[in-house]
Formats: structure tokens, sequence, C-alpha cells
């Protein structure tokens, strides 16, 4: 919309779904060309279709999900499916495109997320199907939307960055017109544990390195940072309630919090704008 923006992911596959959610200028009649030959050929109906094309890369990714899943109930609901799901990987793979290849790699990723979390009978090319034309669907109508409002949605550029909003040292001091972040839950949420079949079947290795949301806070720990008055008291309050484990992660989630406030206030222009999404709802676990 003529803005031109930088985002940062520390994740490789946040950084995949960033850029395929920022880029709206797709040549529709191409995607859907793209969408049917990404299907042609298949019967949706029938299990197992690709199995014998695909029994090496899925004993290696079987291995993988062995290791790091070990135990978990997602690694039960996903492996009945793991011979269509790199079936249709090897596929996305072989789109020219590289937008439309990341925009069906990030529909994949997100259907690998629901079929793990849950057990589920159906069929996942023909699930994946229909999410993929739901998507296209939705994405069809924004985009004549924008048309209708003489919306040019190709101004502007946005670059994605793997990196850490703790040490944005790739960002000039005084640089920035404004910021929009939605930081991320201390614990309600592990960003790398819910995404981990999907990072490992769709080749994101270095993601599994920093291992899970609290680990990666857990680096702030001896970080000489100092909290406010309305921090330490929290703190302290839960150690007093002997939640010693909770209030270790609070510490390190707010020491880490802080950092990336000093960070935004490097990089911001005198002036500018800094807007942060939260929840008005958290329950303690």
């Amino acid at each position: 919309m003529g803005i031109n923006a930088i985002g940062i992911e520390i994740l490789e596959i946040g950084k995949i779904i960033s850029e395929a959610k920022c880029n709206l200028n797709y040549d529709l009649k191409k995607l859907r060309t793209e969408v049917i030959n990404l299907f042609s050929g298949i019967n949706c109906d029938e299990f197992g279709l690709f199995s014998s094309k695909t029994d090496s890369e899925v004993k290696v990714i079987r291995e993988k999900l062995y290791t790091n899943l070990q135990g978990a109930k997602t690694l039960a609901n996903i492996l009945p499916h793991l011979d269509n799901i790199i079936s249709l990987k090897k596929r996305i793979e072989k789109v020219q495109d590289e937008a439309i290849r990341k925009f069906f790699t990030v529909l994949l990723s997100q259907k690998i997320v629901e079929f793990s979390e849950k057990k589920q009978s159906n069929n996942f090319i023909s699930s994946f199907l229909t999410y993929l034309e739901d998507r296209y669907l939705t994405l069809y109508g924004t985009l004549k939307l924008a048309e209708r409002l003489n919306i040019n949605l190709s101004e502007g550029k946005v670059n994605i960055i793997k990196g850490d909003c703790t040490e944005m040292n790739f960002l000039k001091s005084n640089s920035i017109d404004g910021i929009l972040t939605s930081p991320p839950y201390f614990d309600a949420l592990d960003y790398i544990g819910n995404n981990k079949a999907s990072i490992i079947i769709l080749g994101f290795d270095d993601d599994l390195e920093i291992g899970s949301t609290d680990k990666y806070f857990k680096k702030f720990e001896d970080y000489k940072v100092d909290l406010p008055k309305s921090s330490k008291d929290l703190i302290n309050l839960l150690k007093k309630s002997r939640r010693e484990t909770k209030s270790q992660i609070v510490e390190n989630y707010l020491k880490m919090m802080k950092l990336s406030f000093k960070e935004c206030y490097r990089v911001l222009k005198t002036g500018g704008f800094y807007a942060m999404v939260i929840s008005k709802f958290h329950s303690w676990s």
C-alpha cells in the first residue's frame, strides 16, 4: 500500500510465513494454474498414494520426528499422513514462482500443524486441497476489493529479516518511522514446540536449535537487566507463592522484553510511533 516495511522473525518458518502474508502481489491466473497443476492426476480419495515414490525421504523424516517428538501425541497423529505430506511437499518444491511456492509452503505448514495437534481421519491431500482453495478465494476477494477501491497493493516493499528484536544491529539508530509488534506470550504458547512437526517435515532444521520458547527465554537468565519495581514485585510474589520455576520464566521474559523495548527505542525516529498488540485476558497455569 505504498509503505516500505521491515519485519523481524527469529524462526525461519516464521520468516517464510511473514513473507507470504505480506506479499499480496500475486498473478491470480498464474496462481490458479499452479493450484490445478499441483493436484493434477491425484485421486484425493486414495490413501498412501505416493508412498513408493517417497520411501527414502519419508524414512529420514520419520527418524527425525521420532528423535524430536518421542512420546508426544503429535508423533502418533502425524505419522499416518506422512507419505502424502512428503509427496505434496515435493510437488510444491517444483513450483517455479518463488512467491507462489512460499504461499503453498505456508499453507502446507499450517495444515501439518492442524493434523499434528489432533488425530484426523480425513485424507490429508483432500483436506489440503479444500484449504488451499479457500485461501485462494480469500486472496482473490481481497485483491478484487483492493482493485475496486483503487488501492495498489504492489507499492511498497516488505523485507523480512531472520533476527532477534533484542539485538537489531542490522538497523541504524533513528531510522524507523513506526513499529507495530505483537510480542510473544511468555508461557501460553510454545512457538517452536507447537510447530515442531511442521519444522521437521519442511526441513527448517535450524529452528530446532532454539529448542523451545522457554529455552529461548532462558538465555536471558544471566543478563544484567534492571527491571522496574512492578516487575520485581510480580517476580517476588511468585517466589513467595513457591512458584520458583514460574518466577524464573517471568523474569527471563521481562528481561527479554525490556531489551526489546530498548532496541526499538534506539531504531525509532524521534516522534515516531510504537504500537503493541496485547491481549486483555491471561490465565495463570
